[in-house]
């Protein structure tokens, strides 16, 4: 059931941005570039850099236009020149990092902006930026700061009394609840503006207020099912569109008058409705309301299975919207053909200003060539005088060397002269020397003879003498021996005995000691390890608390991760699509979902569209927590993708995927290139001759499918590109095209099943993958979900699940 437009106050969130045209008068851009190359004063180069990048700005160069306004700004900084004028190159800078989607880089102007503004307490200016930021917020989806902002937009109208601002703010926050979710607060800030805008009925401006206000409210009341009230909400608008004549608003009022009657069941009103809104939306040329009147009309008569008209005005549709895309695509064009003329034009200014300088230094280097010659005469001239002196110079030099050379030689020769006189008294003094020597040696030769016969009869003597008394003394040595042996034995034996009796009493003794001694050092230990014990015991103690204090704080912590995981678990199967869709969109299918952990970091995700039916099958980056979020993410965006904007085809669907998961994670800034995700989309539209026409484009996945005709496993590559990232530019993600009859299978999912390792390492592989598909591709699918899970588990057996594993088999 298709749900009507979100979007309902185009001028809320339409970026205004504050655009502020220097006057150029009849100056053009040749003249401001020349004009800023030759100027020295700092007060003028400021003029004519913000003139330059208002030019840049009026013909959307804006990035151009940024680097003058910047360069404006540091100029006046150093020049000491604050306030006001600095507020106006910040807005003129957050204007154009808004319309080349800078969003971010815009909204830090905006808050350097408002926080001036606050402190100068300028509550007109602040509003004018407030709205800014609001809308900004709006664009990157984060509606709790839109809102914020709105609210203290709507505190400065009520501290001035401000009826109409109030109003206005009304209107915006219940818009930005109505986007929230929160559509009892959306109903009761519309109200509030309704009232406001009720009570002054004067003047033109308030009418269309009060219709958009009409319409918003009306809208909320058919998110809340109540269509008679929203129905007369609508009616309230529509006649206020006709009693001023706005066709284009009246077309727009008929589709919301449809679009309820639809949502309520009433198709023919609905249809009837719609065709009117057809009719006004042509007269009028409002291509925008009339795809909404097609869309209405295709629903409708695809509900009440007149799918004949229901093909007619998808094929209408499908016209437009490629009508509008070229249209949009031509405007984009013109743009960028402007940037380049601009670009081309400051490369001539650029070229032209390089020749000047290239004659201008012609000139100057003509007059240094010429001045040069003059210094050459110059010195030349002088080289003359030097030379001439230089030779004089040399002339008295070498005469002096000359002298010096007689000198030194006079010198040397004296020198040698004197050396040889004292070499001949050493010789003579050496021969003197070495005679004195051999008399002295021969002296004292002869002495050491003379001695050695005098020692050797003097000992000869002596020995003689020492013989004949050894001979006295060894008679009375025998008589003394004799005696003194036979009273040793008699003490040896006494002395034996005496000692033997000690000895045993002192061994006697010292057994009783060390028996003491060993006694008295076991007791001792035995105390020291009662002591030791004790302690251990204590310390023991004071540990087991401790560890079952830290287990108890442990499992308190680990219960409470489990259940915030687990209630992480309850959101994300909350989003996927739920058994009955499945069934009524998909009919025979099965689904194999193993999360690594509680929660997963892969999701699936099914839509139908009139006949078109899309599934998404998407493996974000990491598992657990960190790959949940992702899902969460990449959920949300698909809502966005294909709900609200209406981009039905795969490859374009991937695309936009991509923009929007770089700037919600804020890759460009955070240079954080890592996290994405991989992703297979399918898109299901049946054809005549009972066959099924099938759109194809994967992010790093594959589609594999068996045919009813031929029963052969067959493989659909996807792009070698994932979503989010650093990104190859030169790959696109593309579209295949495939045509099966009914009863065919299509198989898609994430690489978790093709990585999961055995307990030798060895991955499941895509061969082993494809392998499993053929043997089991014409069994029914829930015996194949079986088998395919009992393979998988015998294969994984004694080893840990490696990654996330989602895996999906659909009969069409």
């Amino acid at each position: 059931m298709k749900k009507p437009r979100r979007i309902l106050i185009a001028t809320l969130f339409v970026l205004i941005g504050v655009f502020f045209s220097y006057p150029l008068q009849a100056q053009d851009l040749n003249d401001l570039v020349l004009k800023l190359n030759q100027t020295k004063d700092n007060k003028e180069k400021i003029t004519l850099l913000k003139e330059v990048g208002a030019y840049y700005q009026k013909k959307r160069a804006y990035q151009k236009a940024i680097d003058y306004f910047s360069q404006t700004l540091e100029l006046q900084k150093s020049e000491g020149i604050n306030g006001s004028r600095e507020i106006q190159l910040r807005q003129s800078i957050a204007y154009c990092y808004a319309q080349q989607k800078g969003y971010f880089q815009a909204i830090s102007e905006y808050e350097a902006i408002l926080s001036y503004q606050r402190q100068n307490e300028n509550k007109q200016e602040q509003v004018n930026t407030l709205t800014e930021l609001s809308s900004l917020y709006k664009i990157i989806l984060d509606n709790a700061k839109a809102i914020n902002y709105t609210q203290e937009i709507l505190q400065i109208h009520q501290e001035a009394n401000n009826q109409a601002g109030m109003a206005n703010a009304y209107n915006n926050l219940g818009f930005l609840y109505k986007e929230a979710g929160d559509n009892a607060k959306s109903l009761e800030h519309y109200q509030k503006a309704l009232n406001l805008n009720l009570q002054n009925k004067q003047n033109q401006k308030n009418l269309s207020e009060k219709a958009t206000l009409f319409t918003n409210t009306g809208v909320t009341y058919s998110y809340l099912r109540d269509f008679k009230t929203a129905n007369q909400y609508f009616s309230n608008a529509l006649d206020i569109y006709q009693a001023e004549g706005n066709l284009s608003q009246q077309a727009h009022a008929n589709n919301y008058l449809a679009a309820n009657h639809y949502i309520s069941s009433k198709n023919d009103l609905a249809i009837s409705t719609a065709l009117k809104a057809v009719d006004i939306a042509k007269t009028a040329n409002d291509q925008e309301a009339l795809l909404e009147s097609y869309q209405i009309l295709a629903e409708a008569y695809q509900q009440d299975g007149d799918f004949k008209e229901a093909q007619k005005y998808s094929k209408l549709i499908q016209e437009l919207k490629d009508k509008i895309a070229e249209k949009e695509r031509l405007a984009q064009q013109q743009i960028l053909e402007e940037q380049i003329n601009v670009e081309k034009k400051e490369n001539e200014l650029n070229q032209l200003l390089a020749d000047r300088e290239k004659q201008e230094l012609a000139l100057k280097q003509s007059e240094l060539e010429r001045q040069k010659q003059e210094q050459d005469l110059k010195l030349r001239e002088n080289e003359v005088l030097i030379l001439k002196r230089n030779q004089e110079l040399q002339a008295s030099a070498i005469r002096n060397q000359q002298l010096e050379r007689d000198r030194i030689a006079q010198l040397l020769e004296n020198t040698q002269q004197k050396a040889l006189s004292d070499a001949q008294k050493q010789e003579i003094e050496k021969q003197k020397l070495l005679a004195e020597k051999q008399r002295i040696e021969k002296e004292q030769a002869e002495t050491e003879k003379k001695q050695t016969q005098e020692a050797a009869q003097k000992e000869k003597e002596i020995r003689a003498k020492e013989a004949q008394q050894e001979k006295v003394l060894r008679n009375y040595g025998y008589g003394i021996i004799g005696l003194v042996l036979v009273v040793a034995i008699v003490l040896f034996m006494s002395f034996i005995n005496i000692r033997k009796t000690a000895r045993q009493l002192q061994v006697q003794n010292k057994i009783i000691e060390e028996k003491g001694m060993e006694i008295e050092q076991q007791n001792s230990e035995i105390l020291a390890q009662n002591e030791e014990l004790f302690q251990n015991q204590e310390e023991i103690m004071a540990q087991k608390e401790y560890i079952e204090k830290k287990n108890k704080n442990l499992e308190a912590h680990s219960q409470q991760i489990s259940r915030s995981i687990r209630a992480a678990n309850t959101i994300q199967r909350a989003i996927l699509p739920h058994r009955e869709k499945l069934d009524e969109l998909l009919k025979n299918y099965f689904i194999i979902y193993r999360p690594k952990d509680i929660v997963s970091g892969d999701f699936y995700w099914l839509n139908k569209d009139g006949d078109t039916t899309t599934f998404v099958a998407a493996d974000c980056t990491g598992h657990g927590v960190p790959g949940a979020f992702m899902t969460l993410i990449g959920n949300t965006l698909l809502d966005k993708i294909i709900r609200v904007w209406r981009i039905t085809s795969p490859e374009k669907i991937l695309a936009r995927l991509n923009d929007e998961v770089r700037v919600v994670l804020r890759q460009e800034e955070t240079k954080n290139f890592i996290d994405g995700m991989d992703m297979s989309i399918i898109s299901m539209k049946s054809i005549e001759n009972e066959q099924v026409h099938i759109s194809f484009a994967g992010a790093k996945n594959n589609l594999y499918y068996c045919s009813a005709e031929d029963s052969q496993i067959q493989t659909v590559r996807g792009s070698r590109k994932s979503i989010g990232g650093s990104q190859n530019s030169k790959i696109f993600y593309e579209n295949n095209e495939i045509i099966l009859p009914l009863g065919s299978t299509i198989y898609l999912g994430s690489d978790g099943l093709q990585d999961q390792n055995n307990m030798m390492r060895t991955r499941f592989s895509e061969r082993k993958l494809i392998s499993v598909l053929q043997e089991n591709c014409l069994l029914p699918l829930s015996v194949q979900q079986e088998n395919i899970e009992k393979i998988l588990d015998n294969y994984m057996a004694g080893t840990d699940q490696r990654d996330d594993i989602l895996w999906v088999g659909i009969k069409i």
